[in-house]
C-alpha cells in the first residue's frame, strides 16, 4: 500500500485488511519499492506452497481414513531381506 498519509493508525488499518507492505509517499526509495516488490513476490510463493502442501494433506488424510475403514483392502508391500551370495534358496 503506497500513501501520503504516513500514519501508523493507517498502516496498521491497512495490514488488517490485506496490505501486505505499506510505504508512506514521503519516506518511499528505489531501494523501499524494490523491497515490497520482492516481499510480496516471496509471500505469495509461499502462500501457494503451503496451499499445494495442504491439498497433499486433504489427499493422504483421505486415503487414510479409507484404509482405516476398510482393513485389508490393500495388502501392504512388506519388503523382503535381501539376499546374499551363499543364502539358502
Amino acid at each position: 500500500m503506497l500513501t501520503g498519509q504516513g500514519n501508523e493508525t493507517v498502516a496498521v488499518a491497512a495490514m488488517r485488511e490485506g496490505a501486505q507492505n505499506y510505504i508512506s509517499k514521503s519516506t518511499i526509495t528505489p531501494d523501499a519499492i524494490q523491497r515490497a516488490i520482492q516481499v510480496a513476490i516471496e509471500h505469495c510463493s509461499m502462500e501457494k506452497r503451503i496451499n499445494e502442501q495442504r491439498n497433499s494433506l486433504e489427499i493422504f488424510a483421505r486415503a487414510l481414513a479409507h484404509d482405516l475403514k476398510e482393513p485389508g483392502a490393500h495388502d501392504p508391500i512388506v519388503p523382503r531381506p535381501a539376499r546374499f551370495a551363499g543364502d539358502p534358496i
